[in-house]
């Protein structure tokens, strides 16, 4: 997280005018903003890893739920083998 303030607050302290760096009450509403941006971002980091732990769980469910036989002999794997090279 301290790697994402870092890059918020360089990134917004250069796009400011150098004149206007120095009042009390800019700092206030910057700071607010950044803090804004922060939690915002933050969100969205956190939604983003829920859906994609969502997808990843129906993905898991469908495959289940098709019971597919994923386990191979050693004899069937030559045989796919030696079929793929006859076939090149």
């Amino acid at each position: 997280m301290a790697l994402q303030d870092g890059y918020w607050l360089a990134r917004t302290l250069s796009d400011l005018p150098s004149d206007a760096l120095g009042s009390p009450d800019f700092i206030q509403r910057w700071f607010a903003a950044f803090n804004e941006r922060r939690v915002r971002e933050t969100r969205d980091i956190v939604l983003t890893s829920r859906n994609l732990g969502r997808v990843k769980q129906g993905l898991v469910q469908e495959l289940q739920a098709e019971d597919w036989d994923l386990t191979i002999e050693g004899d069937e794997f030559a045989a796919l083998a030696k079929d793929g090279i006859e076939a090149a």
